[in-house]
């Protein structure tokens, strides 16, 4: 045994070829992905989609015309905005779901919010890692796989952040649209050409209005956050900071558009809100249990990982690391100003759409703590990592792995990649997909009033939740419209 920890050690003292670990990395990561959008086949529209999507749809059915559609799609923003919620670049998007044009395309739903929220989280940290930090690149790379990793299989609720439309380019689309302006927003301090910097500040000024335009809880921390990165640049004197002043300045005007719209007041009236102060009492109360809640085995592990990865990347910085303390409060408070939307116009605790997007914040946070407090810790005490330490750290991963699956009462449930496995090797998904096939038979027939059969499966990664049998549910209108129908019921 003292032999092979012997050459394991050799091996580990040596010097990694870290561009390999990293394509190694990114297999895996890929491979991880692949059931995922497999079951994508399977996931149709459902609820808001129709809702919010039905103007659109009917002006695309009789005109073909992709202008037209999107007109009618501002309308529909227009429309919202006086009578129901300020979310305009949200409202816009969701009346473009997939299914406007053509149902059998709304597969790719999917592979747009994790698109967005890859290039999000990707560009974000290798801005703020090789920019802002001067770490390694690779060492960076790999870094960020396992924060997207994180992110990706701990969803809350996969359907409502993945696969449904509606929900998900509401939220999930949004938080990676902020973090990609964020990275603009830090990149352009390191810009040397002019026309490049300009080409920064017009995407930097788009992503401004799409994120103050969209959910309450990120459109109110990108403001935050950009205000934040407006301070860096001023403390460490980067040239332009003023000009970031633009697309912050147009990102404040559209978040206050957004809050101040009238149909915010017409929503408040079906709800009971909770005195300010109050709600920011509550939502840190919440964020404080959530924290411990969001750790899982699966995090665990994931963080376990990243600690010989932060000891390698901060290693030859010159960044100093001061004050971890003030980044851990922040980043708790960030995630608590990210609940309290809820709180404040509900009273009651965030929506799983919007679990999902402060889980994202929270994982996102958590790990730059840890490359934080990692390179503190090795300025502080100025240590050096013990390959044995590393080999200890692996085996801790591989035991704990084990144990989280053992231990986990509905594994699928925990790791979306599993559940989507399972979703696709029992059939479920396949008889989910079949099912609502039947159901568009009936709705697409010339009956005026359709009666339609429950789904016998509901298969996890997408499965949200279904009409009823009140023909006067608003779900159940939502179908009726869309089909032109008088109404439709469940059996």
């Amino acid at each position: 045994m003292h032999k092979i920890l012997d050459k394991l050690n050799g091996i580990l003292r040596k010097d990694l070829p870290i561009k390999g670990i990293a394509i190694i990395f990114t297999g895996i990561f890929l491979l991880s992905l692949l059931p995922i959008f497999r079951i994508a086949y399977y996931a149709h529209p459902f609820a808001d989609d129709f809702t919010y999507g039905l103007h659109a749809h009917q002006t695309f059915e009789a005109t073909k015309s992709i202008i037209q559609t999107m007109i009618v799609a501002a309308q529909t923003a227009k429309d919202t905005y006086f009578t129901w919620q300020g979310t305009f670049s949200s409202v816009f998007l969701m009346a473009l779901n997939p299914a406007v044009f053509q149902e059998s395309i709304y597969w790719i739903t999917p592979f747009l919010i994790l698109g967005m929220l890859c290039l999000g989280i990707l560009i974000f940290l290798r801005v703020l890692l090789t920019e802002v930090f001067s770490f390694d690149k690779w060492t960076s790379y790999i870094f960020s796989l396992l924060v997207l990793t994180a992110s990706i299989q701990n969803f809350y609720w996969p359907a409502q952040g993945i696969y449904w439309y509606n929900s998900s380019i509401h939220y999930t689309f949004m938080y990676g649209s902020m973090l990609l302006m964020l990275a603009i927003q830090i990149h352009s301090f390191f810009i040397v050409k002019t026309w490049r910097f300009v080409v920064a500040m017009f995407a930097s000024t788009f992503l401004a209005i799409l994120c103050g335009g969209g959910n309450f809880p990120v459109s109110m921390v990108c403001v935050l956050l950009n205000c934040c990165v407006f301070l860096y640049g001023v403390f460490t004197r980067k040239r332009r900071v003023l000009w970031t002043l633009i697309p912050i300045t147009i990102n404040v005007i559209a978040f206050f558009a957004n809050i101040l719209a009238p149909g915010n007041t017409v929503r408040k009236a079906f709800f009971v809100q909770m005195a300010p102060m109050n709600a920011i009492k509550a939502a840190i109360e919440y964020m404080f249990v959530a924290q411990y809640k969001w750790f899982t085995i699966t995090i665990l592990l994931l963080t376990i990982i990243a600690i010989p990865v932060s000891w390698k990347m901060v290693e030859k910085t010159k960044f100093s690391f001061k004050w971890p303390g003030v980044i851990l409060v922040f980043s708790f408070l960030c995630c608590a100003a990210m609940v309290t939307p809820s709180y404040y116009a509900t009273s009651e605790e965030p929506l799983a759409r919007v679990i999902n997007v402060i889980r994202l914040m929270y994982h996102l946070l958590l790990f730059i703590n840890i490359f934080y407090f990692t390179g503190w810790i090795r300025n502080k005490k100025n240590m050096k990592c013990n390959p044995r330490l590393s080999i200890a750290l692996l085996f801790l991963v591989f035991v704990l792995g084990v144990m989280d699956y053992h231990t986990t009462e509905i594994p699928q449930r925990e790791y979306i990649t599993y559940g989507a496995y399972c979703s696709y090797i029992t059939g479920e998904a396949q008889i989910f997909h079949q099912e609502y096939l039947d159901r568009k038979v009936l709705l697409n027939s010339g009956q005026n009033e359709v009666q339609l059969s429950p789904f016998s499966v509901h298969p996890f990664p997408f499965w949200t939740y279904d009409i009823s049998e009140d023909a006067g549910d608003w779900k159940n209108g939502a179908i009726a419209a869309w089909y032109q129908k008088q109404s439709v019921t469940l059996k």
